[in-house]
């Protein structure tokens, strides 16, 4: 089969509206953690200084509250359990990232007994963007960097854990003309600077694909993991919050999707046909205890959370710092 195939049905985008978000700054131990973002810390009794703002697919090196899952390329097919669940093959070519066993077939029970590539063992969660390709050869990815924040105009006492099974698309794997930056954004590994299309990245600074989820859920328990057009039960907040129909706040997942691809782009194109069409699909199987956890620690409590002797971020390393906030 055609690993580019387009037979990715796709509904209708969500409209998108930033908002501001008012962080804090982060607590001193922090800066002796290796860590990809250049995150600078207060002095020991200095108040924390709040963050202006986090601006979707833009500020992810900025100290803003956040846990960051960092997952290795796992496997790459034609499946897609949310728009094609029991029909292995019909979906265009994906990279999966995070749970090893996605496939067709998958369901939150399967994933949940599943492993994973991410860093931190209690990441079960199934993640997978459309393939790349230059000249037509399939590019494998570096991996992916599932940033989880709190949205802008979300008070971050409100956030909740995603319900366990949650699946979520975000972007458009049918769109003819470019998407809101605010959802789908290409950059170069962690730079500020965004755009519709590829950019030319120098090298150490991949090129990264980026896409943005919804931060407001419908709630209802299990009859709302999904819904018929695979978008309806979840909503972008409109800067002050969750709205009334959605009222239930998750953390803000960007997902970013690393390429070893520097320097010149001729020839990239996405599976769907075109570059355009960045998408990414989401499939919650996180340790619902750990998540609970990694909520509560960082994103409830202002701090950036890191895994010791890791590049990931995550909130065992923010346990040891409770009494200390």
């Amino acid at each position: 089969m055609d690993p580019a195939r387009t037979s990715h049905r796709q509904p209708r985008r969500l409209p998108v509206s930033i908002g501001v978000w008012i962080g804090v700054a982060l607590v001193p131990v922090l800066a002796l953690v290796v860590r990809p973002d250049p995150i600078e810390t207060t002095d020991p009794g200095d108040p924390a200084e709040p963050v202006a703002y986090a601006v979707p697919n833009v500020d992810l090196a900025t100290n803003t509250a956040r846990f960051v899952s960092e997952c290795g390329h796992s496997h790459s097919a034609n499946n897609d359990p949310i728009l094609f669940p029991g029909q292995p093959g019909e979906s265009h070519f994906h990279d999966f990232f995070g749970n090893t066993g996605t496939d067709a077939d998958s369901t939150h029970a399967t994933l949940a007994e599943g492993t994973t590539t991410c860093q931190g063992a209690a990441d079960l969660t199934a993640y997978w963007a459309p393939a790349l390709f230059q000249h037509g050869e399939h590019v494998e990815p570096l991996g992916v960097h599932a940033y989880y924040r709190v949205a802008p105009g979300t008070d971050p006492e409100s956030v909740r854990a995603f319900p366990e099974g949650l699946m979520m698309i975000a972007g458009d794997a049918t769109a003819s003309s470019p998407q809101p930056t605010e959802v789908v954004a290409w950059s170069c590994d962690r730079s500020p600077v965004v755009s519709a299309a590829p950019q030319q990245c120098p090298k150490g600074a991949p090129l990264s694909l980026r896409v943005t989820f919804p931060d407001c859920w419908r709630g209802g328990g299990e009859a709302n993991l999904d819904s018929a057009d695979h978008r309806s039960h979840v909503a972008y907040g409109g800067g002050e919050g969750c709205p009334p129909s959605h009222p239930v706040a998750i953390p803000q997942l960007t997902l970013a999707v690393r390429y070893p691809i520097y320097g010149p782009i001729e020839g990239l194109s996405l599976a769907p046909g075109s570059l355009l069409q960045g998408h990414a699909d989401f499939f919650n199987a996180w340790d619902p205890a750990k998540l609970e956890n990694e909520i509560g620690s960082c994103l409830q409590r202002g701090v950036v959370c890191v895994i010791p002797g890791s590049t990931g971020h995550h909130a065992a390393f923010a346990e040891d710092l409770k009494d200390q906030l």
